[in-house]
């Protein structure tokens, strides 16, 4: 054999090496896109929008894949994804779990398709359906993609009226209900209102825009887009944020400026995509707090509690303001670790309940707040010490012949009330609970109450929720699914 002959491999391989090196930088690449899993209707691959951002993704119905969507759900929330995050390192992976011969996804398709986005290194999953009851295989698989540290967004219906929907009910996923602009009139001059169709509760995590002009499209879905386009585009930013930190640290960069929000004094965080440059450049200051409640403590105080996002230790200045002052209330937030919470009493001196807005002031006098939250309404109108804070509806188990209502009561005196009592439903389905309400808190209980028999469109469950003799009540209601509870798109189809 000749020298030629012998280093002729050698030679060939110098040749390919560009094309190998070309290759590992483009999987370092890929690797290294935030990657957002949309389990829908599949999504279009010839969409010129959402296109070029799609990865091949996987079908869990008989007929066609994952880029022939013939509801056009699946493709809708994939623009809406690539729309706000065009120019970023973003992938989409469309995951069908519906056809236009299957519109309702089975549960097992979902929980195959929850393992997949796990399977594919995704970053977050979007889970575009919701149904009336739980169901356990589903809830298997959200559990195991919860975690790897997957962030899982569902939906959390669109309906006012309705109860607590599953996977969004899940504990861990983050429930994404709607929000609009608010009108010009609003106090405080308030970006946001909750939509008239928000199926907004004590269980809901993050609001987001829920309508979308271009596709003329309105509803939780949209908002469910818009909340995952908003963690992927922030996550494609900010590639340092470890992977068991992401949560928190998103939930951090929301707006607190909604007009409505929980009674319990949780405060969900608006995900606007437009505003993540603005969002980004206030995390960036040291020592950012954001306010997570708000709760009367008596009368003339409240308890506010806030959280360190950052990535070091700080401490900072609480400004609370008031309908009934005409200059803010001070108080120090003591020193606290990267990623723990202080909770401060603030002495206001005026009615608690008419508390408006907290604001953390910025690092130096001249930044910008670095958390806001207003409210449109008073932080809470007491009737008297104890009072009915909110009411969580938890969509049953399938087959379960039971509810369970989860009732929130809050104390604003220093002393806990013993023996308060709850009724909830009504008639033959009325069952009452007699709990202790701590001193200064909000305290839960739950009760479950018999569903009654179901029609052929399921059973009406109308729930009245008293405390005490009834002086305060709360009415929740809806249809519980007959059956199983078939899992729905949301949105539903868009294009036939």
């Amino acid at each position: 054999m000749s020298i030629s002959q012998c280093l002729r491999p050698f030679f060939s391989a110098l040749l390919l090496l560009p094309a190998l090196v070309a290759g590992l930088h483009a999987a370092r690449a890929e690797a290294a896109d935030v990657l957002v899993a949309i389990a829908s209707s599949g999504a279009d691959a010839k969409s010129r929008v959402a296109g070029p951002m799609l990865r091949e993704g996987r079908s869990f119905v008989a007929d066609g894949d994952a880029a022939a969507d013939d509801l056009g759900s699946g493709t809708a929330l994939a623009e809406i994804v690539a729309d706000s995050c065009a120019g970023l390192a973003v992938r989409i992976l469309p995951l069908r779990i519906a056809s236009a011969k299957a519109p309702d996804p089975a549960p097992e398709a979902l929980a195959a398709a929850v393992d997949a986005a796990v399977e594919a290194g995704a970053d977050v999953l979007l889970v575009a359906c919701v149904s009336g009851r739980r169901n356990a295989a589903v809830a298997a698989a959200l559990d195991r993609a919860l975690k790897k540290g997957l962030l899982v967004l569902s939906p959390a219906g669109s309906s006012p009226d309705g109860f607590d929907l599953f996977p969004a009910s899940h504990p861990g996923v983050l429930s994404v209900a709607g929000v609009e602009p608010a009108p010009a009139s609003s106090p405080q001059a308030l970006p946001w209102r909750l939509t008239a169709f928000a199926n907004a509760s004590a269980r809901t995590d993050v609001l987001a825009p829920a309508l979308d002009r271009a596709r003329d499209l309105f509803g939780s879905g949209v908002a469910a887009a818009r909340a995952a386009a908003f963690a992927a585009a922030a996550l494609a930013q900010r590639s340092d944020v470890p992977r068991e930190k992401r949560r928190e640290w998103l939930l951090g960069l929301g707006d607190g400026a909604v007009a409505g929000r929980d009674a319990a004094g949780k405060l969900p965080r608006v995900w606007d995509p437009a505003a993540l440059k603005a969002a980004l450049a206030r995390d960036a200051a040291r020592g950012r707090f954001v306010v997570e409640s708000v709760i009367p403590e008596t009368q003339r105080s409240v308890k506010v509690r806030v959280r360190n996002v950052s990535a070091a230790a700080a401490n900072g200045t609480l400004r609370l303001y008031s309908a009934l002052l005409r200059e803010p209330v001070t108080a120090a937030i003591p020193e606290t670790a990267p990623g723990a919470a202080a909770t401060l009493t603030v002495e206001i001196g005026a009615d608690a309940a008419m508390t408006r807005c907290v604001e953390i002031a910025g690092a130096r006098e001249d930044d910008p707040p670095a958390d806001v939250a207003r409210f449109e309404t008073p932080v809470r109108a007491w009737a008297g010490a104890v009072s009915l804070a909110g009411v969580e509806v938890l969509p049953p188990d399938e087959g379960a012949r039971t509810v369970r209502v989860r009732v929130f009561v809050a104390n604003a005196s220093g002393e806990t009330a013993e023996g308060v009592r709850i009724l909830v439903g009504l008639g033959a389905a009325e069952r009452t609970r007699t709990v202790a309400a701590a001193a200064g808190a909000v305290t839960t209980a739950e009760i479950d109450v018999d569903i009654p028999a179901p029609g052929a469109s399921g059973a009406a469950l109308p729930l009245l929720v008293e405390l005490g003799s009834g002086a305060e009540a709360a009415a929740r209601g809806g249809n519980v699914p007959a059956g199983a509870g078939a899992l729905r798109l949301e949105p539903p189809p868009v294009r036939k």
